[in-house]
């Protein structure tokens, strides 16, 4: 097998890491006109969004057949990009119980996955993917020699593997640290509880013990928090500076915490974030 079938064998890859790119500028692009700030928009920390390349290699192998009909590929393409926007969401909520974007302030949402503006939106975007982009880069594919995709392709997808494990790792072990500050808060208030009762009951008697386990309590408290920050890995820190509004599901409290420790707003109203 020589490089130009080669080339040909993994161009579903090849699709999927063009667009991505691609998808990544374009969420930056996005960020900077509505919000007046450059920021890496990605779940991953390098320039691309995954779900940017998946969807356009589904729009594109699902909607060639109708490729000459704008009215099929606009239709075609809001279900594929909703569809996915939904899965990915709801996955990547059941898996790091943390949202990454959220709809439900906006109408005709889907459990705040997905919405009609932004349903509407890929649609547009598909047609132009069909009509303009997609045969531009085949087209420049094409032109290319074909050891220059295979390498470049190869670095790419390597360095892309790395990211996807690193911040899976940090994401997994944010949410043990989150769970772990959720003990310790609790621990606090339930000693917090039984230390008032007590002041309640023996009145002056205890009071002053009283004073005291309650400080010795805040500063275990405030240890375990200083232990959970000091060991927030560089891809949570980048996250938390990225996506001001990335929500835990399970642990609110204890993210926005850690949020505004780093001196970033608490989430507010809902958004797109990470794609």
């Amino acid at each position: 097998m020589d490089a130009t079938q080669l080339v040909a064998l993994v161009t579903p890859v090849t699709l999927v890491v063009v667009y991505a790119m691609i998808g990544w500028v374009a969420e930056v692009i996005f960020a900077a006109v509505t919000e007046g700030t450059i920021t890496n928009r990605g779940f991953l920390a390098g320039p691309y969004c995954p779900i940017y390349g998946f969807g356009a290699l589904g729009m594109t192998a699902l909607l060639g057949p109708v490729a000459d009909n704008p009215l099929l590929v606009f239709l075609g393409a809001m279900v594929v990009a909703s569809l996915l926007e939904l899965v990915t969401g709801w996955a990547l909520e059941k898996i790091f119980h943390r949202r990454w974007w959220d709809y439900s302030d906006r109408p005709f949402n889907v459990g705040g996955y997905i919405c009609l503006s932004f349903s509407l939106m890929w649609g547009v975007a598909g047609i132009l993917l069909m009509e303009v982009l997609h045969p531009a880069i085949t087209r420049l594919l094409a032109w290319l020699n074909p050891w220059v995709v295979l390498i470049g392709l190869g670095i790419v997808v390597a360095v892309m593997l790395v990211d996807l494990a690193a911040t899976v790792s940090a994401a997994l072990k944010l949410d043990g640290q989150l769970k772990a500050l959720k003990e310790a808060d609790d621990r606090l208030r339930a000693s917090t509880d039984v230390v008032s009762t007590r002041i309640g009951r023996d009145a002056l008697d205890f009071k002053e013990k009283a004073d005291a386990d309650l400080t010795r309590l805040k500063e275990h408290g405030d240890e375990t928090r200083q232990r959970m920050e000091a060991k927030l890995s560089r891809t949570t820190r980048r996250q938390l500076r990225a996506f001001p509004r990335l929500r835990s599901t399970s642990y609110p409290d204890q993210l926005d915490r850690l949020r505004a420790e780093h001196g970033e707003p608490a989430p507010a109203g809902a958004r797109r974030d990470a794609r």
